[in-house]
């Protein structure tokens, strides 16, 4: 879902631009009778900032999504999914999980941060 978010960036921004100004030149457009019942996209919108969590995010999930991959199939034709394999693939994890932590502040109670460390 986050890579399609990531792919379709452009068109997200243009849309949410677009709607933000529809609404400042009509009104009704932005106050009519069904004002409240929808979510507004214009609050939705995601700045700048959020794009750049939205990449770093992505960046770490690969690594478990890539792990889990390697460790599909069935063991008795592919050779993976045993559980040397799966080991192997727990310390990586580890690993991947300690350097990401290593980079936060102590500090840090971001929800990117608390999530990296329950998740270790």
């Amino acid at each position: 879902m986050l890579l399609r978010c990531q792919e379709l960036r452009k068109p997200i921004v243009v849309f949410q631009r677009k709607y933000k100004q529809q609404a400042k030149t009509n009104k009704e457009f932005a106050s009519g009778d069904d004002a409240g019942q929808h979510d507004d996209p214009v609050l939705d919108a995601l700045s700048d900032n959020d794009w750049l969590k939205v990449d770093e995010l992505i960046k770490f999930l690969k690594v478990p999504y890539d792990l889990c991959k390697a460790l599909e199939g069935n063991n008795s034709v592919s050779g993976f999914g045993s559980l040397w394999h799966t080991i192997v693939n727990l310390q990586a994890l580890w690993q991947h999980y300690e350097a990401c932590i290593s980079k936060f502040d102590h500090d840090d109670v971001s929800y990117f941060a608390t999530a990296v460390e329950l998740g270790l």
